[in-house]
């Protein structure tokens, strides 16, 4: 493993991908149609809700809108 990445890893939780992430992105793609590309960013927002995480950071905000009823969105523009 590159040092970077074991660094990373003392610093960050990793939220893995689990059946209950994909419980919540199953709801979410009943809740809100979504194909191609997008069914990434359900799945951040799947995993998020997993976890109990309730803010995203991220540029992407237009795209991440759909989910404003589920997650707390921070642009850092």
């Amino acid at each position: 493993m590159d040092a970077r990445a074991g660094t990373l890893q003392t610093l960050f939780y990793v939220a893995d991908d689990t059946a209950q992430v994909t419980a919540h992105l199953l709801a979410l793609l009943r809740e809100h149609p979504t194909g191609g590309k997008q069914i990434h960013d359900a799945n951040i927002v799947a995993t998020m809700l997993a976890y109990g995480i309730g803010t995203l950071l991220t540029f992407n905000r237009d795209d991440m809108a759909r989910f404003g009823s589920k997650i707390t969105l921070l642009s850092p523009v």
